[in-house]
């Protein structure tokens, strides 16, 4: 009953609590290893496996404002644990051009977000998220400073062995997915002038 909980803000407040509570949950139970790298992507699986199994909760988290300051903590030592694991990568002379931790949290933390949101809207399945995770993955993390090739091997280190959780949460959220075409179509020609150019990526 709202009431026990002082009217609808202090309800929301307490349900961004207790998803965070359980984000957390998730978060600690990634192991610290030598491989920073693939630590990094074990916790952006771990947030994957927070949001397919509490869906309802991932949304008042992060697609709902915050109630006020105060509000907007909740929560931020789970971030920070993504921060400090981002600084391991830096100390580890992986991500020699990451200006801050912080900076390279936040473009992880928004990419992975990004993805995790389309998929609990059902236009993408779990394979194009993996594949869409990996590929984006790699290119932050060359673009923080790491090689192609060790960036390759720790993304692949840190995949999750249970994989198949994840499936299954996401077929009770969404059983039949919306086809996402194999091409996007052509801008108006009016528009053309908004396409991004093509920019050469120096490989290892």
């Amino acid at each position: 009953h709202l009431d026990h909980f002082g009217g609808m803000a202090e309800f929301r407040r307490a349900v961004r609590g207790e998803g965070f509570a359980r984000l957390a949950t998730h978060l600690d139970a990634v192991p610290i290893t030598d491989d920073p790298v693939a630590d990094l992507t074990r916790l952006g699986w771990a947030y994957c496996t927070n949001a397919l199994t509490n869906p309802h909760l991932y949304r008042v988290m992060f697609m709902e404002a915050p109630i006020d300051p105060a509000d907007a903590q909740t929560g931020w030592d789970t971030f920070e644990r993504l921060v400090s694991t981002v600084q391991r990568c830096m100390d580890a002379g992986r991500f020699v051009r990451c200006p801050t931790a912080l900076h390279g949290a936040e473009q992880i933390w928004t990419m992975t977000h990004g993805v995790v949101s389309v998929v609990l809207s059902g236009m993408i399945d779990l394979d194009q998220a993996e594949k869409l995770l990996n590929d984006m993955g790699a290119s932050v993390f060359v673009g923080l400073g790491d090689s192609w090739n060790d960036a390759g091997r720790s993304i692949a280190a840190g995949r999750p062995s249970n994989m198949g959780v994840l499936a299954s949460g996401q077929r009770l959220l969404h059983p039949e997915h919306v086809p996402v075409p194999a091409e996007l179509p052509a801008l108006p020609a009016e528009n053309a002038n908004l396409a991004e150019p093509e920019v050469a990526v120096q490989r290892d």
